[in-house]
């Protein structure tokens, strides 16, 4: 067999059918194959030897494989090159036809561009056509509807009163149609783009507008016609007729008054802390000013009407109702009131904002006179009235002296040392003359709501209040005798004397951590109370550590638990903890009769445990019961009825365990106690202990006079000792009486001076100050006023006895 190099006629020194050859010898086929190859001229070799025989075999394989390949390599090249080179052909024909097809993608996409804005402008078109339509279509309705109204409001003033009432029917009827379209303005309502139609402005402007006003002005009208005529007269006497006040409408305006101030307060309080915000703040304040001069427009020009059941000389009927108004709030101008009133609220706000320092108070002191001119703006502008009834009253006026308070409550205020945090030892007097007394002054007596519910003075009874942001709200009846230790409380006691004859005891009680604001407030409301009672009350100051005898026998049973309502003035939000252990002591009241009984809570901890009570331990889950050992049978009979009122509220299990039981130690372990915590002899003082501990043993009675008889006031010692009575008294002056330190008791002669009328509670205050020096807890004394005439027997037995 021969391969393709034989076309060369060289000779082939491999036979491919000799390897296949049964008989293929290696030896044999090497020496031929050398045969074949040697030079005739060359020596002959010496192949006798099997090694010289490999090593010449492998010389000549290697030397002809590589000519073998040699040959081979070159056609491949060629052939390599060859492919190559079609290979860039190709490549160049596909860039070119690559080419061809992105510019026709992109003039089809330039195309298919234009085609789009072109059908987007056709639909903008459209739609502009469209709301043109819609547009016209919702003014034609509006211009029907306000040739409508015109009409029907012509009819007015027709023959009978029926008529005008057909007549104002159908003009509301109109205009709640007109204000249905104008009202929906969002896009794709009908009333979107009425605004900017030239007729519909003029439209509104020239007829539904002065409309609108008039309805609301007359029902306005008859509203303050309608309280003016329900007020009651039941009360006045016939000599009094003169003296009657439609008493129902000034309650509602000033409780309008009230809410403006209120929130103008809040509003400009938050924004002198954020001087960013104070721009719009001053304008939302000098918006409900403006509201306060439009009622003072409106009841200038209302007069009163003739109330069919006041005496013909008693009636007011030409008489504005205004001069009502004024002499309710003793003012002489709304607007007036209004920025002298939020003076008085927002100092106290600004010396809280400087008393917590910081960069708030820094850039407010830093700003003082940028925001005065603000505040003295925005009370000029404030004090004019509103754009619909600029011409119903005169512009011109001085308001510079409302300004000047009003920037005076706050930049003379910056830098201002606090007020110190409420101090029970400090009670109510010391708010006296302060921005509480202020916030509560203008809520008087005959105004106040809640002195008119429920029947308050006039029949026998218990009346209860809690003060929650400077206002008195009625304490529900289920929850008498159940008091917060962060709260302020008015108690009114009311009982005959005789058969025609009512007594009244106020007692204003305040909690351990009640605030300075709430404190104030109960105090100035107890004041008012005893005024809407004509002064016939016993006011009495009670304090939570250290109730009067009095006060725990209006309750069978008392209970005071931790917490409280929030005042919005200076309670500081915080963090709520969870409660996890409640713990209530029960114990039996020896000032409340034979059923008289204790709930006060107490620290959740084994040390306030007690062998001679009960207590009530409420882990959230179950409720635990324990039984000292010298508990007496009325106090577990109590304390299951206090487990019975906290499983009303809850579904839970109930286990009453008692000291003497092993068990028992469970309750112990749940309040913190361990293996060396003691199981009996527990010892805890009562909460309400001090109560009995505050008067000194061997201290003697004492009564002051408090005079400006002399021309000066004076504070002096009468007489001392258990002989006291009320001959020691004078009418024509005030008398303090020390009842050896059990309580101090104020007597109001009806003769006293306004000076000796107006200092009494200061002067109480500095001698119970006194006393404190000489006995720490003196400060817990129970106080009460009292006035001649009206003497309650626990001060006639104070005195006599």
């Amino acid at each position: 067999m021969t391969t393709a190099s034989q076309d060369n006629d060289e000779p082939s020194y491999i036979d491919y059918e000799t390897f296949l050859d049964p008989n293929f010898k290696p030896a044999a086929f090497a020496n031929s194959l050398v045969v074949a190859t040697n030079n005739p001229n060359d020596s002959t070799l010496d192949l006798s030897t099997p090694l010289s025989r490999v090593l010449f075999d492998a010389q000549e394989v290697d030397s002809h494989i590589d000519s073998l390949t040699t040959r081979s390599a070159i056609p491949l090249l060629q052939y390599t090159q060859e492919q190559t080179s079609a290979s860039a052909r190709i490549v160049d024909e596909l860039d070119a036809q690559i080419k061809t097809l992105n510019d026709s993608y992109k003039q089809l996409e330039k195309e298919v561009v234009d085609k789009h804005a072109e059908a987007d402008e056709v639909r903008q078109v459209a739609l502009r056509l469209w709301e043109t339509l819609r547009l016209a279509r919702s003014v034609g309705r509006c211009l029907q509807l306000g040739r409508q109204l015109e009409v029907q409001h012509a009819d007015l003033g027709g023959s009978g009163a029926g008529d005008d009432q057909a007549a104002l029917v159908r003009c509301s009827y109109t205009i709640l149609s007109l204000r249905e379209i104008l009202e929906k303005r969002s896009q794709g309502e009908e009333g979107f783009g009425l605004n900017r139609v030239d007729a519909v402005r003029s439209l509104q402007d020239t007829v539904i507008n002065p409309i609108e006003r008039e309805e609301a002005r007359e029902n306005m009208a008859s509203a303050m016609a309608t309280l003016y005529l329900l007020s009651p007269l039941v009360t006045l006497k016939a000599e009094k007729w003169e003296k009657w006040i439609p008493r129902y409408l000034l309650v509602a305006l000033e409780s309008y008054i009230r809410t403006a101030l209120q929130t103008s307060v809040t509003i400009l309080s938050r924004a002198l802390s954020q001087l960013p915000t104070l721009e719009r703040a001053l304008l939302e304040v000098s918006a409900k000013c403006q509201h306060i001069v439009a009622l003072e427009i409106i009841l200038e020009a209302t007069k009163a009407p003739s109330h069919p059941l006041l005496p013909a000389d008693a009636r007011q009927s030409q008489v504005p109702l205004l001069q009502s108004m004024y002499a309710h709030l003793e003012t002489s101008s709304l607007p007036s009131y209004y920025w002298r009133t939020m003076a008085s609220n927002l100092a106290s706000r600004v010396q809280d904002i400087v008393n917590r320092g910081g960069v708030v108070a820094r850039t407010l002191k830093s700003n003082k006179s940028n925001v005065g001119d603000a505040i003295r703006h925005a009370v000029l502008r404030g004090c004019q009235p509103p754009n619909a009834l600029s011409g119903s009253r005169r512009t011109t006026g001085n308001w510079e002296r409302e300004s000047a308070v009003m920037v005076a409550s706050v930049v003379n205020n910056l830098g201002l040392v606090h007020p110190k945090e409420y101090d029970i030892k400090d009670s109510n007097v010391e708010l006296i003359g302060t921005d509480i007394d202020h916030q509560v002054k203008y809520n008087s007596a005959v105004s106040e709501p809640a002195w008119h519910a429920n029947n308050v003075g006039a029949a026998a009874g218990l009346h209860i209040w809690r003060i929650e942001d400077f206002q008195v709200v009625g304490w529900p009846k289920d929850k008498y005798g159940q008091f917060y230790d962060g709260d302020s409380y008015i108690v009114l006691h009311s009982y005959k004397v005789g058969d025609d004859k009512l007594g009244h005891d106020i007692f204003f009680w305040l909690g351990n951590h009640t605030t300075q604001d709430e404190a104030g407030t109960a105090a100035y409301k107890t004041v008012e109370l005893d005024e809407f009672l004509h002064g016939a009350a016993t006011q009495h100051r009670e304090v939570q550590r250290a109730p009067s005898d009095e006060f725990l026998s209006l309750f069978p049973r008392i209970s005071i638990r931790a917490g409280g309502v929030r005042s919005g003035f200076r309670h500081v939000e915080e963090e709520v903890k969870e409660e996890i252990l409640t713990l209530l002591r029960v114990f039996k009241n020896p000032s409340a009769g034979a059923n008289g009984l204790v709930v006060h809570e107490v620290e959740p901890t084994w040390k306030s445990l007690d062998d001679g009570d009960v207590f009530v331990l409420d882990t959230g889950d179950k409720i635990w019961v324990w039984q000292g050992k010298g508990c007496s049978p009325m106090e577990k009979a109590k304390a299951a009825q206090v487990v019975h009122d906290m499983t009303l509220a809850k579904h839970v299990d109930v286990e009453v365990l008692t000291q003497a039981e092993s068990r028992s130690r469970r309750i112990v372990d749940l309040l913190g106690g361990n293996d060396e915590t003691p199981t009996d002899g527990f010892k805890a003082s009562r909460p309400l202990a001090q109560a009995r501990k505050v008067g000194q043993e061997g201290t003697t009675k004492k009564l002051f006079r408090l005079s400006d008889a002399s021309g000066e006031l004076t504070f002096d010692l009468v007489k001392d000792g258990p002989t006291l009575s009320t001959d020691d008294l004078d009418g024509n002056d005030v008398f303090i009486l020390d009842d050896a330190g059990q309580a101090v008791w104020v007597w109001e002669g009806q003769g006293a001076s306004k000076a000796e009328k107006s200092k009494w509670l200061h002067v109480a205050r500095v001698y119970i100050n006194w006393l404190t020096s000489q006995n720490d807890d003196a400060y817990l004394i129970p106080l009460a006023k009292v006035h001649e005439g009206h003497e309650s027997r626990s001060f006639l037995k104070a005195i006599e006895t």
